[in-house]
């Protein structure tokens, strides 16, 4: 009796562990980082360091090409501030086109916080897809599955892609 206890005490926590393992879901996506870029964006390519705060603040400095390396967009409270060494302007986010690098980053991301402007379509062991729509178009996302980490960004229709790497969490 006291084997046939332990048998099935066995079988149903190895049950609930297989059960419980299905149906993880990946982790949450993670809005407040700090990375490094490498992209394309209306055919230029591009290597930025972004700082984002969960859909509050966004610094993204340009670090090549060479004619764009030094500028820093930062959006706060709706506002964008471009920067340039002695340059400086501000401006209403909704003012500034929807197709220049900062701010299809800038929309993808500040969409995030809508949930049913992303959808995760699908997963494996390493990573999440998600499926979103900002002003900028609609976007593709893929994700650490662990850590919700943003790894790639895509825009098919302008040919847009963000590829995150030396992402730390805030």
């Amino acid at each position: 009796m006291k084997k046939l206890c332990l048998l099935l005490f066995f079988i149903i926590i190895s049950l609930e562990i297989n059960l419980t393992s299905c149906t993880n879901e990946p982790a949450p996506l993670v809005k407040s980082f700090t990375a490094n870029v490498t992209g394309t964006c209306n055919g230029e390519k591009l290597k930025a360091r972004i700082i984002s705060n969960n859909q509050k603040f966004l610094l993204i400095e340009i670090l090549s090409p060479s004619s764009m390396k030094g500028y820093k967009y930062t959006y706060k409270d709706s506002t964008l501030s471009i920067k340039y060494k002695t340059f400086n302007v501000k401006a209403q986010t909704n003012y500034i086109p929807n197709t220049g690098f900062s701010s299809i980053m800038y929309n993808v991301l500040s969409s995030l916080s809508k949930e049913q402007n992303c959808i995760c379509t699908g997963s494996d062991k390493a990573f999440a897809y998600y499926k979103g729509k900002c002003e900028s178009g609609e976007y593709d996302i893929k994700a650490e599955y662990n850590s919700g980490a943003i790894r790639q960004i895509n825009i098919k229709s302008i040919d847009f892609t963000a590829k995150l790497n030396k992402i730390k969490i805030k």
